[in-house]
């Protein structure tokens, strides 16, 4: 069986194997949705944060004035 192979050569048992991959392929799963549905309750409470007004945070000052670790 191809996937007992797979899980020998990564020196794990089969469910491990197994279940590493599941949980990986659920993560890019949920990561490439574009729609969600909120209840009302939810829906309030995601437009309430969106509502707040921005808080300044001077870590992310000196972060941004940083140059970028992919520019020569």
């Amino acid at each position: 069986m191809v996937i007992q192979r797979a899980a020998e050569a990564s020196h794990e048992t089969l469910t491990d194997y197994v279940v590493r991959h599941a949980v990986s392929a659920a993560k890019n799963d949920l990561a490439d949705r574009r729609y969600f549905e909120l209840d009302e309750a939810a829906w309030t409470e995601f437009q309430a944060l969106l509502d707040r007004p921005a808080v300044h945070k001077p870590a992310l000052d000196k972060l941004f004035a940083q140059p970028e670790p992919w520019a020569d």
